[in-house]
């Protein structure tokens, strides 16, 4: 028996309510639409779109449900038990549009489909060379004294909507503009080799080279040394089996085609995280430990501190802690990185104890963003400010 063109239709429209949220975790968004606006306006385009169709479902369910149950006078015990099934499934369908305009900067979680609209509302303001920055134009050749602001995720702004909220633009405000150009070189995931490469690669040299440093910037030498795997967590994972991997999937399947099971699911998972923290804490310890791994790494620390030599640049290392564990990140920082840097004569900032006297709440972007929000890059501009002389007014 052939499907009636009505069937076909309704049967189109759940594929492709299913599909968007696939097609907006794929890179064929950014194919098809490489520039910002261009971009954005298909992305909320689709969404739109989404919408428009989840209507029409919601009508076609309330339609069916009249024709079915009220004009065909069913047992009142069948159009109870309808009412009540069709009801929840058009509370799903609504709950289903006002999540999927729900942004939220959700980090590490690669599964995040309001990481997507996040990103897509507020990750916005790349200059020529792809930075999180003002455009270089008039700024490269003028003849002020040059301040590099050089790090990774937590220079370039992870999970803050306002670029002025971070701390390379609050010490940018509070500096002599007259006498000091800005410049923001962070990006996410970088490790010091990346940032050493992308400070040589620049258009100008800086006279003042603050680089932000976290704890897992070994992770990527670490990897080699089989201490991480490369995976979307960048935590050290077990391989696990091909009818593992199928069981995932489907267990997954939902996440992936719901803005609203994917928003709840995330944000209930919280005691997921203590896990993953220790198993991380476990990778990171055991790289600092490994001498060779260590020292490969400090190798790329070395490559910055000649380069700033031999361009007579002042150079400062500003160490971000991991706010849920202070402690712990500043027993790497003593043990293995400082140690170092008192060697080699290079001065270095620390926000310990400032963070110290707030609750993690209060320094974190969300319980799923462990980055430092603008309260916190407040408390970091604060401290940059009071360590180096030459910015005071």
């Amino acid at each position: 028996m052939p499907f009636s063109k009505t069937y076909k239709t309704n049967l189109l429209a759940i594929i492709f309510v299913a599909v968007v949220p696939v097609i907006i975790f794929s890179r064929l968004l950014k194919i098809i639409s490489p520039h910002e606006a261009a971009y954005t306006c298909w992305f909320f385009g689709i969404l739109i779109l989404r919408t428009i169709i989840v209507f029409y479902l919601i009508k076609v369910i309330i339609k069916r449900f009249h024709k079915n149950y009220i004009i065909a006078k069913r047992p009142e015990r069948l159009t109870n038990r309808a009412l009540l099934k069709s009801s929840l499934l058009i509370l799903f369908l609504l709950l289903e549009i006002v999540f999927q305009y729900v942004p939220q900067n959700q980090d590490v979680y690669s599964l995040g489909l309001a990481t997507k609209v996040w990103n897509a509302c507020y990750k916005k303001s790349e200059n020529e060379k792809g930075l999180r920055d003002k455009s270089l134009k008039n700024r490269i050749n003028n003849t002020k004294q040059k301040v590099f602001f050089l790090g990774d995720s937590f220079t370039y702004g992870n999970g803050i909507k306002k670029t002025e909220d971070r701390f390379s633009d609050r010490v940018s405000g509070r500096i002599d503009s007259a006498k000091f150009e800005t410049f923001n070189l962070g990006k996410g995931n970088s490790d010091t080799k990346d940032e050493f490469l992308r400070l040589v690669n620049f258009d100008a040299k800086p006279n003042y080279l603050i680089l932000q440093y976290y704890h897992n910037d070994i992770e990527k030498i670490g990897s080699k040394y089989g201490y991480f795997n490369l995976d979307n967590t960048g935590y050290k994972v077990k391989k696990t089996s091909g009818l593992k991997r199928v069981m995932s999937a489907i267990g997954l399947f939902p996440l992936r085609v719901s803005f609203f099971i994917n928003y709840i699911a995330l944000n209930n998972s919280k005691f997921l995280i203590p896990k993953s923290q220790k198993s991380y804490k476990e990778c990171v310890t055991k790289a600092y430990s490994d001498t060779a791994c260590l020292n490969e790494h400090l190798k790329d620390f070395r490559a910055i501190i000649n380069y700033c030599s031999v361009n007579h640049t002042r150079l400062y290392v500003l160490f971000i802690p991991d706010v849920r564990d202070i402690t712990y990140t500043q027993e790497i920082f003593d043990t293995h990185i400082i140690p170092f840097l008192n060697k080699h004569h290079i001065k270095y900032i620390t926000v310990n104890d400032e963070l110290r006297k707030y609750t993690t709440e209060e320094l974190v972007v969300n319980p799923l963003n462990a980055h430092t929000n603008p309260f916190a890059n407040a408390i970091i501009a604060q401290r940059i400010l009071d360590s180096i002389s030459e910015f005071k007014r």
